[in-house]
């Protein structure tokens, strides 16, 4: 039986690409990477992504973070940006090379993804599948089901581990096959066509591009942090505040362990100094100003401290 490892955002075409290469009798690892900006509800529920691999009727899963990996790549992306901080081009070649060094670790023969011709006007033109193909280790590897009769045939295709004649030729930005087929193969949970990557967020994809700018700490704590809270990045300084309660309770458990945690001494948000030797006067402004109690005690002659908060209970 031939083995695929699967290329698995969990949207449909990658659900697609999966379920017609199974068709064939084709044995699929599903492989999810994740990072603070996609797939990371999966860092401590990883049981929804086995069930549903289960439920798809793929053989077995894979979660791998690449946080660190992907981090150094956002950077600097060769192929640069798409709307916002999504190095979408970048992302594919880094996913496919990754995935091509656990051929071997899963005894596997190939790559799938769900890409499709035309569809992503950065990622997924022509030029742009050429290119992705031709940066990879595994370029003769790589078969993308869907627009796989559009394409050059892929090593597994010429050597008949996968039967050519049973792949498709869509293209463009319409989903109208896809969810024929989503139709016939009885997927009922069909997911948003957005892709999932908080880099394409216009408040999320600036804040990264402003901490890029700027040169500010970008590691596995500061990336999950820019994923939630209010942020002030200026001259040098970043500062996070969270919102509500579930934000304040966010940040705490990311955080804690590495940066101080401030409230005041009136019912207020939670803020941390990111960067800035002399940011604590600009905290103490903004937690007051995110708060209505502190201000209205403030207005009323009450002294307003700023504290350390030392436990999660005095959230």
């Amino acid at each position: 039986m031939a083995k695929a490892l699967l290329l698995f955002s969990g949207g449909l075409d990658s659900i697609l690409a999966g379920k017609i290469l199974k068709e064939q009798g084709i044995h699929i690892t599903a492989i999810k990477y994740i990072t603070p900006f996609f797939g990371w509800e999966l860092k401590k529920n990883p049981e929804n992504f086995y069930k549903k691999i289960e439920e798809l009727g793929f053989d077995e899963g894979k979660i791998v973070d690449i946080t660190a990996e992907y981090l150094e790549l956002l950077k600097k992306p060769r192929y640069g940006y798409g709307s916002h901080a999504n190095p979408c081009i970048d992302c594919k070649i880094f996913m496919i090379n990754k995935t091509f060094q656990l051929l071997n670790e899963c005894k596997a023969d190939f790559i799938a993804t769900g890409e499709v011709l035309g569809q992503r006007p950065m990622s997924q033109n022509r030029n742009a599948l050429v290119l992705i193909k031709k940066n990879t280790e595994s370029e003769d590897l790589l078969l993308r089901p869907l627009s796989a009769k559009l394409l050059f045939p892929s090593k597994p295709e010429r050597e008949g581990l996968v039967d050519r004649n049973k792949l498709l030729s869509i293209s463009g930005r319409s989903r109208h096959e896809q969810l024929a087929l989503a139709e016939k193969y009885e997927i009922r949970d069909i997911p948003s066509p957005a892709g999932g990557c908080l880099l394409t967020d216009p408040v999320i994809g600036n804040r990264v591009l402003e901490i890029l700018k700027n040169n500010l700490p970008l590691d596995n704590v500061t990336a999950e942090l820019l994923t939630l809270g209010r942020h002030h990045i200026a001259e040098g300084t970043w500062i996070v505040l969270g919102r509500n309660y579930e934000e304040n309770k966010k940040l705490f458990e990311i955080a804690s362990s590495h940066y101080t945690i401030y409230c005041l001494s009136e019912p207020s948000p939670l803020g941390i100094i990111i960067s800035g030797d002399n940011s604590r006067e600009k905290l103490f402004e903004l937690l007051l100003k995110y708060s209505k109690k502190a201000k209205l005690a403030a207005e009323n002659g009450k002294e307003i401290k700023m504290q350390k908060v030392e436990k999660i209970e005095d959230i």
